[in-house]
């Protein structure tokens, strides 16, 4: 039975990203890693099976260990991860590397709110042990590291079970269960996360899905195409046809690598590096193609202490060889092991991954073209600005997405909230005392530190706004009240009055201040609000912003109207004219009379007055 094989998409940074850098950066041959990890892993996987693996989320786990490591075992962690050259970059030039590769994948994330590409770094210390301040200071400014103190055991196992399914989204609910951890020696577990999902720049139609064959290696199958017909970009290579589909705003792309009929999957997996990549720019074609791409969706599972050893990383497995000193003394990896999902359809693509090593102690216009990816194919998934690889794969044999595909994070929301309580026991005092007090508990992705603190200068700038504004029109309102009511003469000749008859004498003053500080406020209320709405969602908006919009209104509403009869009834006992009006000469004197001394000033703070009257009882009854 033949089946289509996808590569994880790997994320990493081409070689010419990285061709000229400055001293305090190390060279990263971001693309032959991704290679040399991808084929190691495929020796591991099932023969002509579909497997994905995270090259990025593998590489920036060990990364970040490979600054604490030393001798011959930092020597080897960067021949493996292609860091450097015949030395071993020192930690603060590694450290540097992927501080920029950590900085292009935020702000390609933060230029398209559709895109949500978010990776995070963890480490979780048993109690009571003390790592190197130097590499837990590292840690955290390069790397966005969290450390936190758990654990070992079923409760470590909950704590970083429910992180990882959060921070994947719920594509990852369950990353390792026992008997990881019950290892009493385990002092350390290093974690890593990766989650991509964006639109494609041109959907697929729904209604152009249907049934085709697929030529996999074990027998045809029927399994669901995308098709669609449009200008897109094809690299030309002998042993393949690379299709380049663009998610939007060009911010990332997928590219399917399709053999060419003289050649096989293994052909192109063996051509498979850096060097061969950069050969795709100079053979691009650009025009109209018919496409038929299969829908899929597939996890895979790795072990990948066994191929990172080959690669030269077997020092730091050794509990006799390996020397992570700049961590704590006698420490070395267990294990490394990685679990990865990919589903691609018409809208999108949407995959995760988490990787985790325990540390025990010890011109003319053509006809279209035809691409049809009709049997096994290689895939990856790049940011385009850097040419970051997110992810790389293969598709031997397509397995069409679930119905319920992307409702992992639904799946295990009800599970995170039920374990959050018992997590919350984690102590954040890992640290030795001089650090204790700064290490951070698990941040929230969806809403970045910087957006936050915008959020906030613009809320309390609001809020200040909106008080002086309030005071205003209440001191006038109360002194316009009591002018209207003859209640001058109970006040006498107290300080209150005095001050109370000033400010009365100058109303129009006063409230047009109050009016211009609300409009201000609200006009900052709304960006504070908007920019919630982009992270959190529109109920925000609904449940801070609509009320004091209300309110607003309200207040400016009955400030204007009495402004107004304050004008019409000029005198001591305003409210005998008002009674007269009223109750004498009738309401319609009353109304002639505010029009044509005070214009419609009168009758449109009665309008504002009621609109946010019903917008406030329109609140009170939805929610």
């Amino acid at each position: 039975m033949k089946y289509l094989i996808v590569p994880f998409l790997v994320l990493a940074f081409s070689p010419f990203a990285f061709a000229r850098q400055p001293a305090s950066c190390a060279e990263w041959r971001q693309a032959d890693f991704a290679a040399n990890a991808y084929r190691q892993a495929a020796v591991n996987a099932e023969a002509y099976g579909n497997f994905v693996l995270s090259p990025w989320s593998v590489a920036n786990l060990f990364a970040l260990l490979q600054t604490g490591a030393r001798g011959d075992t930092a020597r080897g962690m960067a021949s493996a991860l292609q860091l450097g050259g015949a030395e071993p970059p020192a930690p603060d030039e590694t450290a540097a590397t992927f501080r920029k590769a950590h900085t292009a994948l935020a702000s390609a994330a933060d230029e398209d709110v559709s895109l949500e590409l978010s990776v995070s770094d963890s480490l979780w210390l048993a109690p009571g042990f003390d790592v190197a301040n130097e590499f837990v200071a590292r840690a955290r400014r390069a790397f966005d590291a969290e450390v936190r103190t758990t654990k070992m055991g079923a409760k470590g196992r909950k704590a970083i079970n429910a992180f990882v399914a959060e921070k994947t989204h719920g594509r990852i609910p369950n990353l390792f269960g026992p008997p990881i951890l019950d290892d009493p020696l385990t002092r350390l577990v290093a974690v890593d996360t990766i989650y991509f999902k964006a639109k494609w720049k041109n959907p697929f139609e729904k209604c152009s899905t249907y049934d085709q064959i697929f030529h996999a290696p074990g027998g045809d199958v029927k399994v669901p195409f995308l098709h669609d017909m449009r200008t897109v970009s094809i690299f030309n290579l002998p042993e393949c046809a690379v299709l380049c589909l663009p998610y939007r705003y060009d911010l990332a792309e997928m590219l399917v690598l399709l053999p060419s009929p003289s050649n096989t999957l293994a052909d192109v997996e063996a051509k498979f590096s850096g060097s061969w990549l950069d050969r795709f720019a100079a053979n691009r074609w650009t025009g109209k193609a018919t496409l038929a791409l299969p829908k899929f969706d597939f996890s895979s599972e790795h072990d990948l202490t066994k191929a990172l050893t080959v690669m030269g990383m077997g020092a730091a497995f050794d509990p006799v060889r390996a020397d992570f000193s700049g961590i704590a003394p006698k420490l070395f990896v267990s294990a490394a092991i990685q679990k990865a999902n990919i589903t691609v359809d018409e809208v999108g693509t949407e995959a995760a991954a988490a990787t985790f090593a325990p540390m025990e102690e010890a011109c003319i216009e053509e006809p279209p073209r035809l691409f049809v990816a009709d049997r096994p194919f290689l895939f990856l998934i790049r940011e385009t600005s850097t040419g970051l690889i997110l992810f790389v794969g293969r598709v031997m044999k397509p397995v069409p997405p679930r119905k319920d595909a992307g409702s992992g994070e639904a799946a295990v929301k009800e599970q995170v909230a039920a374990e959050r309580k018992e997590s919350e026991e984690v102590s954040e005092t890992a640290l030795p005392a001089t650090e204790a007090n700064d290490v951070e508990g698990p941040k929230d992705q969806a809403i970045s530190p910087s957006t936050m603190k915008n959020v906030v200068i613009v809320a309390v700038s609001a809020i200040v706004l909106g008080f002086f504004g309030v005071m205003f029109l209440v001191v006038a309102g109360v002194s316009c009240f009591l002018k209207m009511t003859d209640k001058w003469h109970k006040l006498g000749g107290s300080n209150l009055g005095a001050v109370l008859q000033w400010f009365y004498a100058r109303i129009k003053t006063f409230a047009c201040i109050g009016l211009s500080l609300l409009a201000l406020w609200l006009l900052l209320a709304g960006v504070a609000a908007m920019l919630c709405v982009h992270h959190m969602g529109a109920r925000v908006l609904f449940l801070v912003f609509i009320p004091f919009v209300g309110l607003a209104m309200c207040l400016a509403g009955v400030l204007m109207y009495l402004s107004a009869v304050a004008k019409a009834l000029q005198g001591d006992n305003m409210v005998g004219q008002v009674n007269e009006y009223v109750f004498k000469r009738g309401i319609s004197e009353f109304l002639k009379l505010l029009a044509d001394r005070s214009g419609m000033s009168a009758f449109v703070g009665i309008g504002l007055a009621l609109a946010g009257a019903l917008l406030l009882i329109g609140f009170l009854i939805v929610i």
